[in-house]
């Protein structure tokens, strides 16, 4: 792929005076509005991705972090412009003219509050001031990582983890040139390279029931084996854990009053106690 080529020619068609939502179905125009980007970015980002996915080595696939850094300084460049150019009242935002401002700020109210006293227009190009800006942030944000955090790009998955993991889809669970990331909706993953060592992705899922208060474990191919593991393990927290590395466990007759120790859990709003028997 040549992408100095491909961004010269994206950057040239687009047209930095406009933003363009127009669509004859009406329900539409609130989805281009909250999704708003620029398309052709999103298509070359796809595109790279299935060239870094049919990589088999981690040198192949780090040769293309410099045409995504290029990719996302282009999206970046060109979202400036067009935010420069709303502010100076210089950009038009197409939409019909006989729009139902009512059903759009309804289908909207989720992103935005919208001031019903001020025009259509109006209101339109604070929202989408927001949006430029939101679009802003998030190459910055894959900027960011691809500079600081490469192995997000380069790393691949092969099992899955159980059984609780993490509460948010965009949590990242990072150590090393490891990391834990959502895989598919709900269900979590290691990602790792040819070179990570073994000991870095078992000390991820140590890291991973520290901060949950709970063990977690790889799954196996069999399904109904890896369905009875998690409930077993979702009875298990990480005092017991702790108490099962306890040496003469299981002969000792004797009961110590436990200790309190703040746990720190992702994403609890409440602070956990786990106790910590000595």
């Amino acid at each position: 792929m040549d992408i100095d080529r491909r961004l010269k020619q994206l950057e040239d068609s687009i047209d930095e005076n406009v933003i363009d939502v127009y669509d004859s179905n009406y329900l539409n125009i609130p989805i281009k509005l909250a999704y708003y980007e620029i398309d052709k970015y999103s298509e070359l980002v796809r595109e790279l991705n299935r060239i870094r996915y049919a990589c088999k080595t981690y040198e192949e696939k780090e040769l293309l972090i410099k045409d995504y850094i290029k990719i996302y300084l282009s999206s970046r460049k060109m979202y400036l412009r067009i935010l420069r150019n709303l502010n100076n009242g210089a950009v038009k935002i197409l939409y019909p003219d006989n729009l139902d401002e009512d059903i759009l700020y309804r289908a909207l109210k989720n992103f935005k509050k919208f001031d019903r006293g001020k025009p259509l227009n109006e209101n339109l190009n604070t929202f989408m001031k927001v949006k430029l800006k939101q679009n802003i942030q998030d190459s910055n944000q894959e900027l960011f990582k691809l500079k600081h955090y490469p192995a997000e790009y380069i790393n691949t998955f092969k099992t899955y983890i159980g059984s609780k993991v993490l509460r948010y889809r965009n949590d990242l669970v990072i150590y090393k040139d490891a990391f834990i990331s959502e895989t598919e909706p709900h269900i979590y993953s290691v990602y790792f390279n040819e070179k990570t060592a073994e000991d870095t992705k078992n000390a991820l899922l140590n890291i991973l029931a520290y901060l949950n208060g709970h063990p977690s474990f790889y799954f196996t191919e069999n399904y109904n084996f890896n369905r009875k593991l998690s409930e077993l393990y979702d009875q298990f927290d990480l005092l017991d854990m702790l108490r099962l590395r306890k040496k003469f466990f299981f002969e000792s007759k004797e009961y110590k009053e436990p200790i309190f120790l703040e746990l720190p859990v992702l994403k609890q709003r409440c602070v956990l106690k786990i106790q910590i028997t000595k």
